[in-house]
């Protein structure tokens, strides 16, 4: 997805939250997703996936056994 195409999605509103979700697969690569989160004046929720990667081995040696 290319920057245009998540501006686009992006709310227009002032205040947005942010989620930062992190797991290990099976084979042991750490992942990272990074999501915006907002609430429109009707109360649904919407959210827009910014980033989703492998988080390099640097950060993720220290919890292997």
């Amino acid at each position: 997805m290319t920057v245009d195409a998540i501006k686009q999605q992006l709310p227009s509103c002032n205040e947005v939250g942010l989620t930062l979700d992190g797991w290990t697969s099976l084979n042991t690569l750490a992942i990272m997703l990074v999501i915006v989160h907002n609430i429109d004046q009707n109360w649904e929720l919407h959210e827009v996936r910014l980033v989703f990667d492998e988080v390099y081995y640097l950060f993720c040696s220290r919890f292997e056994s």
